[in-house]
């Protein structure tokens, strides 16, 4: 996440849980299950980034957020990654914080 020390919440299929499926901060991941079909992920910072996915069964989905400097706070953008690339950054990384749902 470009080395900023921001904390970005995730959110699936919808922006109006109160903590969303967990927290990342720089050098974090997080990983959640989802149903096969189409999903909407939501970044909350500075700003809110979505990303739309279509998840076969079976398939694993890696997304990387992206912090950039903002006004106030950290910005941020999310971008999906190939299965090599994400398997990379999740053995680089600490697990964040995953809420129960």
């Amino acid at each position: 996440m470009d080395d900023i020390p921001v904390l970005l919440a995730l959110f699936l299929n919808d922006q109006e849980h109160a903590f969303g499926v967990g927290n990342a901060r720089d050098s974090q991941h997080i990983y959640f299950p989802v149903e096969p079909g189409q999903h909407t992920i939501y970044s909350k910072a500075e700003n809110w980034a979505s990303i739309d996915v279509d998840v076969a069964p079976g398939e694993t989905v890696f997304i990387r957020q992206h912090a950039k400097m903002g006004l106030v706070m950290a910005r941020n953008t999310l971008s999906l990654l190939n299965e090599l690339e994400g398997e990379y950054f999740v053995k680089e990384t600490n697990p964040g914080t995953m809420t129960n749902r």
